[in-house]
């Protein structure tokens, strides 16, 4: 049982990889789209720029030409590059903003989660204390002393710890991220000493 536990946290682990891989590919292929735009509005710009210096070197010289405005100029390397790094920041931006938000919202969630699981333990020890009420009740019914109902119910108490505690350190002495390890070395950890 505790291997399949392993194998489907090992399994998760991998899912996990995988999108974590198909995001950061996903950024690549916003980049790649980003700069494409940007090289075809150079091009344009290029296109543009040469039209409307065929347009000039065509029309015929008047007194007035010099005061035509200055021809746009196309946009090099560096604004492409400044353009594509703003833009980058902005993906790197959003990103970020959403991890901000899923964690904020796992936060509220877990927040929940330790609540409920709180009102669920008062609600527990409430019902333990009822049963163990309940059967001192039963044995001063069936005759017993006050003294032997309530060692009973002490007793079953400690057994209740005893077992609990056992299992604690059974969870204690088991090494941490052992699905980890033994993913990363391909074979089985040794048992810390």
């Amino acid at each position: 049982m505790e291997k399949q536990q392993i194998d489907r946290l090992s399994q998760t682990a991998h899912e996990t990889v995988d999108r974590a891989a198909q995001a950061v590919s996903s950024v690549g292929d916003r980049v790649s789209e980003k700069y494409e735009e940007l090289y075809a509005m150079q091009e344009d710009a290029q296109h543009a720029d040469a039209q409307q210096v065929r347009m000039a070197r065509s029309a015929p010289a008047t007194p007035g030409m010099a005061d035509l405005a200055p021809l746009r100029r196309s946009p090099g390397l560096g604004d492409l590059l400044d353009r594509l790094i703003g833009e980058s920041r902005e993906l790197v931006s959003d990103y970020a903003l959403l991890a901000a938000l899923d964690a904020r919202r796992a936060a509220i969630r877990l927040a929940l989660l330790l609540g409920a699981v709180l009102i669920a333990a008062v609600l527990v020890v409430t019902a333990w204390m009822a049963l163990v009420a309940g059967g001192i009740v039963y044995l001063l019914g069936q005759g017993a002393s006050w003294i032997t109902a309530l060692l009973v119910a002490a007793l079953i108490n400690l057994a209740g710890a005893g077992a609990l505690g056992w299992w604690v350190r059974n969870l204690v002495t088991e090494m941490p991220f052992t699905a980890l390890v033994r993913q990363l070395r391909a074979g089985v950890p040794k048992e810390p000493s």
